[in-house]
């Protein structure tokens, strides 16, 4: 078996070696490619066997799965499932669908890391399993179906894009998922379904002894960067220039909203700390507003969660609306945002950013009894600003708008907004770049009603 596995390594090796004369937003260095057979897997492809299309129970008949298990979650037209991490520490991959919707759920029990890929592309179908490899200590994939020897097609799991075969430098299609507590999962979903007894490792314990607490403790050699503990939890957020955000668990705790934009991306996560979760949405894509901002409820439960300043809705820490102008309506889920120990998202996005801002605050002027009677155009926050400041305004009617940056000399410099919008508080955030420094003005018209307003912006 070992020679096995160092053939295999040699046939990787072959193909990583394109690395070099490919340009590539995130080579992988060969050198730190490193085969799980010393973990007594003995090597090769599929060392860890996946799951291929598991038995589903309903939650209520599922006495076997406890209330503090971690599962990974997946919704998908209306249909819910849920993975067990104790069983993905023995497979790390689940091949499944819903409605003929084909994906993967891959697990990495030494990064804690989580995502969920999209296993049909072009109508045609194709399974992930586990290679053997690790780097950074982080799973790396391939693809079962369309691998041919010598040419694997090999995926690491945090950079889930094609390091070696003939889908060289193509990225998965990631799908959302969820992970959390099974406790909230089924709470969130009564009617779930989750993985079978047959898959569930009742009574197992974590494989890997104190790897989970041991900031010391690696597989293989690891870098860690020293600005924060090695196994210390974070939700990271992926831009699409595959630029990294990590925003620590120990600093959102207990319950937080976060309204953020991270490499001119506009993001809102949502953190609950007794269920573990914490999940990301793009505020800018529920149609007819520019950008919800969200503030944490009082007495927030899972189904209630935060509120939008802009229309008053209330919203579950799912992204669904479940009351006001907006209910029904649902923020779209970022994929490429996960939870994962600090060392592996610091390894793989270097530089990476910390958030070091604070959560909004608790019930503000965001709550439908505080909302204006009349328009009302807002004092830009933060004023002064550097590199960028938001705009905030309130129409009480759908209204053609126009949001205009003069200079003071009451030249227009940008216009943020034109068109018509939905009654409700909308915001738009401006950067000047190289615009030069100095004192501005804005000004809002919404049919008869205008407004100016000034600001300073500094360099």
């Amino acid at each position: 078996m070992r020679r096995i596995a160092a053939f295999l390594l040699i046939l990787a090796a072959f193909s990583l070696q394109k690395l070099d004369a490919q340009q590539i937003n995130y080579p992988i260095p060969l050198k730190e490619i490193a085969d799980n057979a010393r973990l007594g897997c003995f090597g090769g492809l599929d060392c860890i066997p996946s799951i291929q299309f598991p038995t589903m129970v309903p939650a209520n008949v599922a006495t076997y799965v406890q209330d503090d298990d971690m599962i990974m979650g997946v919704n998908i037209d209306g249909i819910q499932k849920a993975y067990p991490v104790n069983s993905l520490w023995f497979h790390e991959i689940a091949n499944d669908n819903i409605n003929s919707k084909y994906y993967a759920v891959c697990y990495c029990p030494l990064t804690r890391t989580a995502i969920n890929v999209k296993t049909e592309k072009d109508g045609k179908r194709f399974e992930l399993g586990v290679s053997g490899l690790l780097f950074n200590n982080n799973l790396i994939m391939y693809n079962r179906t369309n691998s041919v020897a010598p040419n694997y097609i090999f995926y690491p799991q945090m950079y889930f894009t094609a390091i070696s075969g003939p889908e060289f430098g193509k990225q998965l299609e990631l799908l959302p998922v969820t992970m959390s507590t099974w406790k909230a999962w089924k709470t969130l979903f009564p009617k779930t379904l989750v993985v079978g007894p047959q898959f569930y490792e009742v009574g197992s314990s974590y494989p890997y002894g104190d790897y989970r607490t041991n900031d010391r403790n690696f597989i293989f050699p690891q870098w860690v960067d020293p600005r924060r503990r090695a196994k210390e939890l974070v939700f990271g957020v992926t831009s699409k220039n595959f630029k990294a955000k990590a925003y620590p668990f120990a600093d959102m705790a207990p319950d937080a909203v976060i309204n953020d934009v991270f490499d001119g991306e506009k993001v809102v996560i949502f953190f609950d700390e007794a269920a573990q979760l914490a999940i990301g949405f793009d505020p800018t894509s529920i149609q007819g507003h520019d950008i919800l901002t969200f503030q944490l409820l009082s007495n927030a439960t899972l189904n209630r969660f935060a509120r939008d300043r802009e229309t008053g809705s209330e919203w579950n820490i799912m992204g669904e609306a479940v009351s006001g102008p907006l209910a029904g309506q649902q923020l779209h889920q970022l994929e490429r945002a996960y939870s994962g120990f600090w060392f592996a998202w610091a390894a793989y996005f270097k530089p990476i950013e910390i958030f070091s801002g604070s959560t909004t605050p608790v019930e503000d002027d965001g709550s439908p009894s505080n909302l204006p009677a009349s328009f009302t155009l807002e004092q830009n926050y933060p004023n002064p600003f550097n590199p960028e400041t938001l705009i905030r305004f309130y129409l009480p009617q759908r209204s053609k708008v126009k949001l205009e940056i003069l200079s003071i000399l009451g030249e227009t410099v940008a216009t943020l907004a034109v068109g018509e919008k939905a009654p409700g508080w909308h915001s738009v955030r401006w950067n000047p770049g190289n615009a030069p420094a100095g004192t501005y003005l804005y000004r809002l018209t919404a049919g008869n009603f205008s407004q100016i307003r000034k600001m300073v912006f500094l360099k």
